[in-house]
Formats: structure tokens, C-alpha cells, sequence
């Protein structure tokens, strides 16, 4: 029933449709059909026994852990793989493997040549998991559980895995015929009589036949597909390189670079980027950037900006020697000789054979950079670190001298080394170039080496998922901060987080987006209390993010929400960056933002329908990011940032978003910052509406 009593009609439709689809597969089970019916609720029924179809044209089999189709459902996933275990062996991928069978030494490897389609199923019942090749059985074993996935969940065509650091991994090399998913265990007369672009008896969930160059589902039960990094469809197959194409299906919106990219940036390979550095030089930002497919970062690449905020995308800037497996990061300092050459230094690694080492490159002009003679690769000095260890990305700051400390990520030996050190290197230059290794600097932390940044007469260092370690000397030692030891909050979705130097205003911070596609974030100012603790701040040039204010208001939300819940009165475009600023109140200090009965107090609603969403919820001196019930219940708490900061009892909030990125600020402190999941409906959690003034929401160019 509705408030006023009187019946409520969705729950009317929702109650038909569940009778409806009870009756229906009453029927089929009397009929021996074992697939779920059309009827059944599509977001409430999890896929659990389900069979993933194939056919494929491998180029070559040589090609390891290469997915032709994955059901992806946040950090779980189950794949038709060739070649993860054994070369040339069909394999049911999984999470960590724990779905799939280890010893395939009895599993027949495959034979077919380029031009010899080859029919792969997997079927899921239960516990048990059945392969097929051709119709015929090719292995069977038992999984020891099963895993449920949403049936809206994504699918990746042509790849295994999307990764958690926000690339695609185990690309698939050579021609895919059709992919199809069943919501049913399949048996194996059922898979015997399937044929290309034939429905048949059973209908599948969804089915891609790639008919003249259509991405589209011919089920209609998922969205349009969208082709990534030069995919292409060639004669009714998709064709790919086993370099990075493929094909994802997915309900988000898709991701799109942009010309000119406000607040958050990704290159045209949309989100194949990693670690970011940033130098500013006579009005210009000069953003630079690890790219490359799959993980495999092969260039350092540019993007530019006139404030910092708006990016556009140069171009290559670097690109390895032959042989290099992979790249490595780098930064930017001016060579020390008291500016009269104007040039500038950027060092990167090359992992090449067994080990990773370290070159540089000069500049003129930030744009063109020229690799320095081969005499001057910086390698590992065994002396302190492990002669096969990390050793990468350089930061440095100017000794009184003139010369420079550098600080790395390395690998300290540690049997060598008498007293207790820090988990990175340190070296010493005369003009930027040529670099001679010195001992670890003692201290607690161990990490990748962020960068270095002398504040208020001490040095801050960053570490990591943004981790902060502080020394009164140059040399260390170097002690976890006790205080905000991690700038970002511990679980936000972040990595490697670097220091701005050179920004105008003084020192910024700048990092990237993880949990999905790669994004460069908004900058972020720096700020030290009275007691030395570093924090994150809002940084005031990305109030040019609220290019226009937006006429919306919050309203009542529809039955089934909590009363709490006020919803803004239009949907939000995800790919536009939205910034939703007010005052609230808060409780009193020290209670938590869930209240006795688990409802969040005061803070932000992000929608998914379907009677769920996520919440950040606004404390005191802390703030939570969790999933929650529309209507008010199941509320649970995924990730807590505390600043040790008493905001008072009434405290101003901001709210930056873009596509699934969100950002949020209390009295311009840097809370929490995570991939969300919202269908473009966004309000605002209080159960006294007067507690929420001065609400506006603003949305970039």
C-alpha cells in the first residue's frame, strides 16, 4: 500500500509478474524445460546454471590465457580460455582459479589449424562443470561451488578478465564466429545439434552473431556491444589481435574520449593509461602519462592544458627500444645548472630480459624529448638492492649545492643493510643525467615510490595507494605519518598517487582512477596543519568544473524509497562532470554515520534502481561509502575515510562525478573517492530536509 493507503500499482505489476513467472516455470519443469522463462524478473534471479557457447577460429595456439567470452560480475568472472594452465588446452577461467580444474594434463590440446572453426561450450550445473569441443565431450569435473552472477552483469568478448587496476587482460587472438550465453545447464544433445546463426529449440539469454558488422545482442536482453582498440568485424566474424581488441557489453555508459576532457581525462585507447606526472612552464600544464594495451605500457604519452582542469591529447612522447617487455614511469626536473639551458630531464625504465633499469631523456620544450646516450642507464647497484629488483620512476629534490637527491622504487637487499630501511632507493646526480646509487634511507615504509615533496621546512614522502611517510632531513629518516596516513582513505580506488611540483600556487597532487577504465583525476591541493600532517584539499581552479548551474530541485522520491531520500528532480548525463555543493547538518561528535537501526543519518543518494543504490554518508570527522536499499534498509558500510578532523555540527559538502568516478569534499578536505554504480539519479539522504540549505548543482562544458 501507498502512504495514503491506497494500493500501490507497481507492486501490483511486480506481484503479477512474479505469479505469472512462478506458473510459467511450473509449466516448464512439467514440460522438461530447464531454462529460465522470459517472464522471470531479469535483475531479481541471479545466473547460476548457465552454459557459454563459442565458436572460434584460433590464429595460432601458442597464445596463453586468451578469453574468448567472459560473464563479468565485479571482481568474479567465468570464461571460455585457451591455454592459461597448458598451451593449447580449452579451460573453464575463473576467479584465482576457483572454478577451475588445475591438473588438465589428461585434457586433449587443441589441433585446428587458422582456418578451421572450432565449436567450444562450458556448461555450469551446480558443483559440476562439463566442457564440450565440437559436440563431443572434452572434460568434466567437479568445481566444489558455483558462483551466481547478475544477469545484467558485463560480458567481454575477445578478452578473459577485466582487471582491477582498469585494464582488460588475456586477449584473444584470430576470428570469432557468434558468442552465446544460456540462463540453463545444457545437455549434451542440446550442444550437439547448436549451429551458427540458428536460435534453435533453446533460447539463449543473449546471442552475438556479428551479422553485417551488428554488435547488437539478437535476444535484446543486453545492450549494444561497443568494439575497443581497433576491433573490427570482417565477413560476419570479429576479428582480433590478441593485442588489446576486443569487445565489451555492458549496461554502464560507454566510454568515450573526448576532445577536450574536463576535470578527468583518458586517452583515445580509452582507459589503457597508468601512472601520471604533471610540470607546468610558462602558462602551459604538461600532463604526462604511462599508455599502452592490456598492461603492456609502451609510451609515455601527453596531454596539455591551459588551466589545468580542461585536457586536450598531444601524442607519443616516448617509446622503448626494441626487445622491452613493458615500460616503466617516470618524472620531470630541470637539469641543475641555474636555468641557463632551459632543459629538462625525464627518466623511465625498461623491464628488458630478466631485469628493469633506468634511462632518461631530455627536452627543450616539454613536447620533444630526445633519449640520452646508453652510458648513462642507471642499473641496479648490488651493494644495497637486489640486482633483479624493481628499480623505476626517479623523483628528486635540489641539494644546497645545486645537485639533486633522487628517491625510486628499488629493492633493498635487506641481508646487506645494518639498520632498518626504507622499502625504496635513493641516489645522488650532478647534472640530472648521470646517477651513482646510495644506500636506502632508514625508516618504516615500503612501497612504490610516489614522489617527494619538502613542505614547511620538512619532506614528505608518497608511497603507493597514497600512503604518507615524513622526515626532518633529506636523508631520513623517513616514518609513516601518524596522523591521515593515507591521503586518500584507505580502500578508495586510487594507486599511485605523485607530486605536482612546479604548479603554480604552490605544490599540487595528482593520481589516477583504478576499479575500472584508467582516468587521470582532478588535481588536488596540499595542505599541513599545526601538527604537520599532510591532507588533501579542494584545489581551487576546479571550481571552472561548475560551468553552468543547473535549475533542478530535490523532490519527494517514488513508493518504495525511504522518506529520508529526497531525489533531484532530473537525471544527471553520466559523461558530463557534475558538481552538487550544500551545507549540512550533522550528528553529535562521535556518533557514526549509520544511526541505531542502520539507517545512514545524513549524507548522499546515488540510484540504481531496482530498489537499490549506494550512499555516502557525512560524519563528524569521518565519512562512508556503502550499498543501501531504496528503502532505507541494508545499509553496509564498504569504506570508511577518517581525517581526525572535528568538522562541527554543521558542515559544507561537495560531490564531483563523471561516469562512475565520484569525489567527495567536506569543508574542502579530500573524504572518499570511489567507483560508484548510479543510473543518472542522484538526492540526498536526511531525515530533517531543513538539516540540507544551500544545494546546487553545477555541470562542466
Amino acid at each position: 500500500m501507498n502512504t495514503d493507503g491506497t494500493a500501490n500499482p507497481r507492486k501490483q505489476l511486480a506481484d503479477v509478474s512474479r505469479g505469472l513467472s512462478t506458473m510459467l516455470a511450473t509449466l516448464a519443469i512439467l514440460l522438461g524445460v530447464r531454462c529460465a522463462v522470459a517472464f522471470e524478473p531479469a535483475q531479481e534471479v541471479p545466473l547460476a546454471d548457465k552454459t557459454l557457447v563459442a565458436w572460434v577460429l584460433p590464429a595460432n595456439l601458442e597464445q596463453q590465457g586468451s578469453g574468448a567470452v567472459a560473464l563479468m560480475d565485479g571482481e568474479q568472472f567465468d570464461a571460455i580460455v585457451l591455454g592459461e594452465i597448458l598451451r593449447g588446452r580449452w579451460m573453464p577461467g575463473s576467479d584465482f582459479f576457483r572454478r577451475t580444474q588445475r591438473d588438465q594434463s589428461g585434457w586433449p590440446a587443441e589441433t585446428a589449424t587458422a582456418d578451421q572453426l572450432v565449436q567450444i561450450a562450458i556448461v555450469y550445473a551446480g558443483h559440476q562443470v562439463t566442457l564440450y569441443r565440437n559436440g563431443q565431450l572434452y572434460a568434466r569435473y567437479d568445481a566444489g561451488g558455483q558462483q551466481p552472477f547478475a544477469r545484467r552483469g558485463d560480458v567481454l568478448i575477445g578478452a578473459r578478465y577485466r582487471a582491477g587496476m582498469g585494464t582488460e587482460t588475456g586477449f584473444f587472438a584470430g576470428d570469432i564466429e557468434e558468442v552465446r550465453i544460456y540462463d540453463c545447464a545444457l545437455d549434451a544433445d542440446q550442444i550437439s545439434r547448436l549451429a551458427p546463426g540458428h536460435v534453435g529449440d533453446v533460447k539463449p539469454l543473449g546471442m552475438w552473431t556479428f551479422d553485417d558488422g551488428s554488435l547488437e545482442d539478437r535476444m535484446g536482453h543486453y545492450p549494444r556491444g561497443y568494439l575497443q582498440n581497433g576491433a573490427t568485424i570482417v565477413d560476419g566474424r570479429l576479428r582480433l589481435d590478441g593485442r588489446g581488441q576486443y569487445m565489451v557489453v555492458t549496461h554502464e555508459a560507454p566510454w568515450q574520449a573526448e576532445k577536450v576532457q574536463a576535470g578527468f581525462f583518458t586517452p583515445q585507447r580509452v582507459g589503457q593509461m597508468w601512472d601520471t606526472w604533471v610540470y607546468y612552464h610558462e602558462g602551459r600544464f604538461y600532463q604526462y602519462y604511462l599508455a599502452g594495451p592490456g598492461g603492456r605500457w609502451d609510451g609515455h604519452e601527453l596531454a596539455v592544458s591551459e588551466d589545468g582542469v580542461h585536457w586536450t591529447e598531444h601524442g607519443v612522447m616516448i617509446k622503448p627500444r626494441a626487445g622491452v617487455t613493458w615500460m616503466g614511469t617516470g618524472h620531470i626536473w630541470e637539469t641543475p645548472d641555474g636555468g641557463t639551458s632551459r632543459t629538462w630531464v625525464m627518466n623511465y625504465s625498461e623491464w628488458f630480459g630478466p631485469k628493469q633499469d633506468i634511462m632518461f631523456a631530455t627536452s627543450t620544450d616539454l613536447l620533444t624529448w630526445t633519449k640520452v646516450d646508453e652510458k648513462h642507464r642507471f642499473v641496479q647497484d648490488t651493494r644495497w638492492y637486489q640486482e633483479l629488483g624493481r628499480w623505476d620512476c626517479i623523483d628528486t629534490i635540489r641539494r644546497q649545492d645545486g645537485s639533486l637527491y633522487g628517491y625510486f622504487t628499488a629493492d633493498p637487499d635487506r641481508a646487506k643493510i645494518p639498520y632498518d630501511c626504507c622499502g625504496f632507493g635513493m641516489a645522488e646526480s650532478p647534472d640530472g643525467i648521470s646517477w651513482t646509487a646510495l644506500s636506502p634511507p632508514p625508516g618504516d615504509i615500503s612501497g612504490e615510490f610516489g614522489g617527494i615533496q619538502p613542505l614547511n621546512g620538512r619532506y614528505y614522502i608518497l608511497i603507493s595507494e597514497g600512503r604518507v611517510a615524513v622526515g626532518d632531513r633529506p636523508e631520513g629518516p623517513f616514518l609513516g605519518q601518524r596522523k591521515n596516513h593515507n591521503l586518500f582513505g584507505t580502500g578508495c580506488d586510487i594507486y599511485f598517487p605523485r607530486f605536482f611540483h612546479n604548479a603554480p600556487g604552490g605544490p599540487l597532487v595528482n593520481h589516477f582512477y583504478t576499479g575500472g577504465p584508467v582516468f587521470a583525476a582532478p588535481l588536488k591541493a596540499l595542505a599541513v596543519d599545526d601538527e604537520g600532517i599532510l591532507r588533501l584539499k579542494w584545489w581551487k581552479n576546479n571550481d571552472l568544473l561548475k560551468a553552468r548551474r543547473l535549475e533542478t530541485s530535490l523532490v519527494a522520491a517514488d513508493a518504495g524509497y525511504h522518506p529520508s531520500i529526497r531525489l533531484f528532480d532530473q537525471p544527471l548525463p553520466s559523461h558530463k562532470v557534475h558538481v552538487i555543493e550544500g551545507v549540512s547538518g550533522v550528528a553529535d561528535a562521535g556518533q557514526t554515520e549509520l544511526d541505531a537501526t542502520g539507517h545512514v543519518r545524513r549524507g548522499i543518494y546515488l540510484d540504481q534502481g531496482d530498489g537499490h543504490g549506494q550512499f555516502l554518508a557525512f560524519g563528524r570527522a569521518s565519512s562512508s561509502f556503502g550499498d543501501m536499499r531504496a528503502d532505507g534498509s541494508g545499509a553496509e558500510v564498504q569504506q570508511t575515510s577518517r581525517r581526525e578532523i572535528d568538522f562541527g555540527p554543521s558542515l559544507t559538502f561537495r560531490l564531483v562525478i563523471k561516469y562512475n568516478m565520484a569525489e567527495l569534499y567536506i569543508n574542502d578536505y579530500l573524504m572518499n573517492l570511489k567507483r560508484v554504480k548510479w543510473n543518472g539519479r542522484l538526492g540526498l539522504i536526511s531525515t530533517d530536509p531543513a538539516a540540507l540549505r544551500q544545494v546546487e548543482v553545477w555541470q562542466s562544458h
